[in-house]
């Protein structure tokens, strides 16, 4: 029996290392690898972007990737 984990909690408004801020659009699971994602536009430019949670919340050159606004 599969355990189900819970959908991250991520939602609102967050600044990017490159300054520019994303609205959180919504969150994904793919199905088959149980990876969650965070999908997400820019407010500067309205482009969409998709990336993984651990991707998301993670670390890049000692700061982290995304901080909320």
């Amino acid at each position: 029996m599969k355990v189900k984990k819970s959908v991250p909690a991520i939602q609102g408004r967050y600044r990017h290392q490159n300054g520019y801020t994303y609205s959180v659009e919504g969150i994904y699971r793919e199905e088959d690898l149980g990876v969650w994602f965070v999908a997400h536009r820019g407010e500067h430019d309205g482009r969409r972007w998709v990336r993984s949670v651990k991707n998301f919340l993670g670390v890049k050159n000692g700061k982290p990737r995304f901080v909320p606004v």
